[in-house]
């Protein structure tokens, strides 16, 4: 027998004990099925395009926040302190930034100041192309 055969030798075996779930249940599961074939398509996808000789700079930035205990909001954004950390710069100077009209790009949430990793990303890059210091 032929590896081949033996490997789908189990579809003509009877199966030893059989399982009841309702109709609806089964609908459930065959949802979710499609729903993770379609996410491992999107994965694939993005594996092929993707250039694993230059990591992305924000997934990087991301890293590196992970590695400082650093929390990220959930659309990538972090505070003022920790962004000041990033860029390596104190809270302070990020303030004398967006007094003097030429800050990074920020957004206030009443009295707190949040920096888009992006913003902080494409900073860090034009500060020193050849090698960014994200860690």
């Amino acid at each position: 027998m032929s590896a081949k055969a033996s490997a789908y030798s189990f579809l003509r075996e009877e199966p030893e004990a059989s399982v009841n779930i309702s109709q609806s249940a089964f609908q459930s599961l065959l949802r979710r099925m499609e729903e993770l074939e379609l996410a491992v398509m999107e994965l694939q996808r993005r594996n092929d395009t993707t250039d694993i000789s230059s990591p992305n700079p924000v997934d990087v930035l991301r890293e590196s926040c992970r590695d400082r205990n650093i929390p990220i909001s959930g659309d990538g954004y972090v505070r003022e302190a920790d962004a000041a950390r990033l860029v390596n710069r104190s809270a302070h100077t990020l303030r004398n930034w967006r007094q003097q009209h030429c800050p990074l790009a920020f957004r206030r949430l009443g009295n707190r100041v949040e920096y888009s990793l992006d913003v902080i990303s494409e900073f860090l890059v034009c500060q020193n192309p050849t090698e960014p210091d994200w860690r």
